[in-house]
């Protein structure tokens, strides 16, 4: 198994300064009983990182078949509205009940997943020389996570008091939309003398590109540390996760190129499946609408 554009030292890093400015924050819980009975509407920014495990990527050509396995780590940098009801019980962590919806970027740049050689534009050095040597020889496979990332969910806010500070815990189901985008790319050479590794030779480049919409749901969780007040915003430092069952797991696409020599056409075919379930955690930063 490989992992594609790891970004996770600089990342997790971040997580750690975050949780070392949450652990040093003031206590700034404000709890209030007269605001069970409120509608509080609240916004949100957050960042963390994407892991998208996928069981194969492959590629077909008249250089053969080839694929490969492995997950694909990257960030991303989003946004959330909320509307949470008044309190439903006035005990057991005195429950509300949430909905709120999302998108995000990805910082995400197209990663081959599936490299045969060294596809690319056909560079022919030397027109009498060796077919090994011209440049651009080889097949793969490329994926991109399209942005946005449209995200849902629905779930329960629990308050507690913790050492003098006001926590809440919120599970959730959660909803996922996205678009990946696969890429396939073919630079191939054949000889035309018999000699199957000397020129003369022809040789044809085919590229090709198809978009597909994933959608998964799935638990999430979320824990938020009040903060402070900020005008009439109550501010909440949070940490979260969802994991997502992912449906419509399949892309797949084909390319033509017609050979330098008009004689024919030659075609690659590429082919992308990620794995049922795929993860995102970060940290955040929630302003809820709570004028005193």
């Amino acid at each position: 198994m490989t992992i594609s554009h790891m970004t996770c030292a600089p990342a997790t890093r971040f997580l750690l300064s975050v949780l070392l400015l949450i652990a040093l924050f003031p206590a700034g819980s404000e709890a209030d009983e007269s605001n069970a009975g409120t509608w509080i509407p609240s916004f949100a920014v957050n960042t963390g990182l994407r892991a998208l495990e996928y069981d194969e990527a492959s590629v077909t050509s008249a250089r053969g078949t080839f694929d490969s396995e492995g997950v694909r780590v990257f960030g991303y940098l989003g946004a959330n509205v909320q509307l949470m009801t008044p309190v439903l019980i006035d005990r057991y962590g005195k429950p509300r009940l949430f909905v709120r919806v999302g998108a995000a970027t990805s910082f995400d740049q197209e990663e081959r997943v599936l490299n045969e050689f060294a596809p690319g534009q056909i560079v022919i050095v030397d027109p009498e020389g060796a077919i090994q040597g011209i440049q651009g020889q080889g097949s793969g496979t490329g994926v991109k996570t399209e942005p946005p990332t449209v995200t849902a969910g629905i779930g329960l806010d629990f308050a507690f008091e913790v050492f003098e500070r006001r926590i809440h815990v919120k599970p959730s189901l959660d909803w996922i939309w996205e678009e990946e985008r696969v890429k396939t790319v073919l630079g191939i050479a054949e000889d035309l003398g018999g000699n199957p590794t000397l020129c003369p030779c022809r040789t044809a480049f085919a590229h090709g590109t198809n978009t597909e919409p994933f959608h998964g749901l799935g638990p999430g969780i979320e824990l938020e540390l009040e903060s402070g007040r900020l005008g009439p915003f109550m501010t909440g430092i949070y940490l979260h996760g969802q994991a997502y069952h992912v449906f419509d797991r399949k892309v797949s696409v084909r390319a033509d190129a017609v050979w330098d020599d008009l004689s024919g056409t030659v075609s690659v075919q590429s082919g992308y499946e990620r794995r049922p379930w795929d993860y995102r955690v970060g940290v955040g930063m929630r302003f809820h609408w709570l004028p005193d």
